[in-house]
């Protein structure tokens, strides 16, 4: 791997070599959380008092293949 993973979104999209593979699987994820309608996207307005709603981030982890490539 020429570099380390990537911390942010922002970092992951920037990354000279697989800055649109990031971008891509993004949105792959995004397409298949709709899709099956696992999540909400909520405003701190939209929740009732006395709730806390779970938060969520990005983790970008490369994977290498057994074979030395990656996926």
């Amino acid at each position: 791997m020429d570099s380390a993973d990537p911390v942010s979104y922002r970092e992951a999209i920037a990354h000279l070599r697989f800055g649109q593979k990031w971008s891509d699987v993004v949105d792959e994820e995004l397409r298949s959380l709709a899709e099956y309608s696992t999540w909400d996207y909520v405003t701190l307005e939209d929740v009732p008092a006395g709730v806390t709603p779970i938060s969520s981030k990005w983790v970008f982890k490369t994977k290498e293949l057994p074979g030395g490539g990656i996926r």
